[in-house]
């Protein structure tokens, strides 16, 4: 049982641990088709907040949570609208952050 985040953010946050321990990386899961093979893997990780009409959601090449607010798409459009959910993986180099001391 995971305890209940302190405010929305931090709800989404908890989400995301907990179903991060459902992931399934590349090679972890293997079948054969007609004689080559096949790997599965967790391509995204998705929860919605229904009474805040927010979804969220990160990818197997990024883990950066991302969210969409539902409720500032118009829902009387006459085409539907798709979003690219690919983005780079986002890498931080500390190594200038850090202070060497004598």
């Amino acid at each position: 049982m995971a305890l209940p985040g302190k405010d929305g953010i931090g709800q989404v946050k908890r989400t995301f641990k907990v179903l991060n321990q459902f992931d399934i990386p590349v090679g972890a899961v293997k079948q054969v088709r007609d004689g080559k093979p096949e790997y599965e893997e967790t391509q995204w990780t998705s929860a919605a907040d229904l009474s805040g009409k927010r979804y969220y959601f990160h990818t197997a090449e990024s883990r950066v949570i991302r969210t969409i607010d539902l409720s500032a798409l118009n829902p009387k459009a006459d085409k539907y609208i798709s979003i690219p959910m690919n983005a780079p993986e986002t890498i931080l180099d500390l190594t200038k952050r850090l202070q060497w001391q004598p």
